[in-house]
């Protein structure tokens, strides 16, 4: 029996669009298709809940029956919140794909990727390559040369008319009949071809390469870190749209903004590339007069103190990328000032009657909920709208455990060529730091790590090996660091150091947070006082044996009260 073909294709709003009879003149995709291949039945995704939308498939489908009359048409609604967002394009193909019931022996399936998001492209591809749409793909456009000879016919038809100017006539020639150009050309990717393996191999080691790049001086293992960069790779190379980076302080989003750039100065996509300078700067340092002079520049008098003419920092990133850490913290009058930049790439210097233009690319980090700040202290939700069409979360280094093994390593291995030394730990000494480190909380997060080891790198340079006893001086030095500068515990590190101090490793997975927050009080209390009574009096005062229940509470997690 021959096989059914079935075809997917989503409606274009802007490619598909027409309701005047002129359309049928025009190339529109979804119904090119209908002239160009054999088919038995169209399965269309559209937006709901769009008054245009809901005409145009209506008006799609009346005209793809005047061609085929035969053809079965299924409208499928699918509501994207944001197509340009890779997780919600992905995951909702992804689940319309696990539901649809495919029968490969009795049907032959294609997918139309000409319409919709270059993400949402890029995932076709990517599901049809899983074999989660098992799909051949079709690619359309126009033809090429159609385009060509109505240009000519037009030209030519301009050319006469301007000789019967010339002549004295004036009566003009009719427009000559174009050739209708509504069919235009069709191209099959089968990603099971040698052909597109090739194409697949050169395209994966070009990702590669571009992620390797973004990960540069970031030894990672984490999943979701890996699947973020994937991300953003394939946002910086196909767009030039804002980004903003959250994380907490010391998560790399500086050091992310600047591969950033690398990538998006390497990239052969025109609506991606930059070609200017890399600008960064801290919004948090920047205050008063001196916030705008910083940023949109001044002119010489507008304020005490200014000399002369500066130009800012926007104008210096023109063609380039400016990239604004700690946005949370920019004054109102700069947010404003910053949001025209962004909208109409034009700004006015502090002083000047003159507006100055910039078309800068923005990437923005903040350590802050700038949602909530919206509404608690004053940051613009016009602007936010703007910065975070593609907002990326960086995960804390406590959220990536593995990565701290390998970011050890990488930091070893980079001073030991700063410092023209073969550096490294003993056994023991790695095995111990180790330990700590997949437990402590890092609350400066990777600048914490890399500074620790630094630390004990400068300390270990006569002998070259970092041994126990230098680690456990640095893990003194972090408790001091992370309580204060006391050796007192606080209710809220209990994370950095408990670890070490619950002797069963299965009894410190499984403790909840309360119970954490519970021995934690018990420690701090013990420490504080002179004598394991007085703590015990302390913690259960007005009860009998304090000091029997406070030895029982410590025992009860294998923490010895000797070693605190």
């Amino acid at each position: 029996m021959k096989k059914k073909n079935v075809v997917f294709s989503m409606i274009g709003i802007k490619l598909d669009s027409g309701f005047k009879e002129i359309r049928h003149r025009h190339w529109r995709p979804t119904v090119a298709i209908v002239k160009q291949t054999p088919m038995d039945r169209m399965e269309l995704w559209f937006q709901p809940g769009n008054r245009d939308t809901e005409r145009l498939k209506e008006t799609i489908k009346d005209d793809i029956h005047n061609i085929a009359p035969k053809i079965k048409i299924n409208l499928h609604p699918i509501t994207f919140k944001n197509p340009w967002d890779f997780e919600e394009v992905y995951l909702k193909l992804y689940d319309f794909a696990k539901s649809y019931p495919f029968d490969l022996d009795k049907e032959n399936y294609y997918l139309h990727i000409t319409t919709g998001t270059h993400v949402m492209q890029v995932c076709y591809f990517a599901l049809c390559e899983a074999n989660i749409l098992p799909c051949k793909i079709y690619q359309t456009g126009e033809d090429a040369k159609i385009i060509a000879k109505n240009a000519k016919r037009l030209d030519d038809w301009k050319k006469r008319n301007k000789q019967r100017k010339k002549k004295g006539l004036t009566k003009q020639e009719p427009i000559p009949d174009l050739l209708d150009r509504s069919k235009g050309i069709v191209q099959i990717i089968d990603l099971k071809s040698e052909r597109y393996k090739k194409i697949s191999s050169r395209f994966h080691e070009k990702k590669v390469a571009s992620e390797s790049l973004l990960k540069a001086g970031i030894a990672t293992k984490n999943k979701t870190y890996n699947d973020l960069i994937s991300q953003i790779e394939e946002v910086a190379q196909l767009s030039s749209d804002p980004i903003l980076l959250r994380g907490p302080t010391g998560s790399g989003k500086s050091q992310l903004g600047r591969k950033i750039y690398d990538l998006k100065k390497q990239t052969n996509n025109s609506k991606a590339k930059i070609t200017g300078k890399y600008v960064e700067v801290n919004c948090a340092t920047l205050r008063g007069d001196g916030a705008i002079s910083t940023l949109f520049g001044h002119k010489k008098g507008s304020f005490t103190g200014a000399q002369s003419d500066r130009k800012g920092l926007l104008k210096e990133a023109d063609g380039g990328l400016l990239f604004l850490d700690e946005i949370g913290e920019l004054g109102s009058d700069e947010q404003a000032m910053l949001l025209k930049a962004i909208e109409d790439k034009e700004f006015r210097p502090l002083g000047s009657e003159k507006l100055e233009t910039s078309d800068f690319t923005l990437i923005c980090g903040t350590n802050l909920d700038l949602r909530q700040q919206t509404s608690d202290r004053g940051f613009r939700e016009d602007l936010l709208a703007r910065i975070d069409l593609w907002d990326f979360q960086l995960p804390a280094i406590k959220e990536r455990p593995e990565d701290i093994e390998p970011n050890v390593d990488f930091e070893v291995h980079r001073l030991s060529a700063e410092f023209n030394k073969k550096l490294r730990f003993s056994q023991e000494g790695r095995e111990h730091f180790l330990k700590f480190a997949e437990k402590a909380s890092w609350p400066a997060n990777f600048r914490d790590l890399c500074g620790s080891i630094r630390r004990m790198v400068v300390i270990s340079q006569k002998s070259g090996l970092i041994d126990k006893k230098v680690v456990e001086e640095e893990i003194g030095r972090l408790h001091e660091r992370w309580s204060g500068g006391t050796k007192e515990y606080s209710p809220y590190s209990y994370h950095r150091d408990l670890a070490s101090l619950v002797s069963v490793d299965k009894t410190f997975k499984n403790m909840t947070p309360l119970e954490k927050y519970e021995i934690t009080l018990v420690i701090q209390t013990v420490r504080s006082e002179r004598t394991l009574k007085a703590a015990a009096d302390k913690l259960f005062a007005g009860k009998q044996n304090t000091t029997d229940r406070l030895r029982k509470k410590l025992l009860r997690y294998d923490i010895d009260p000797a070693k605190i």
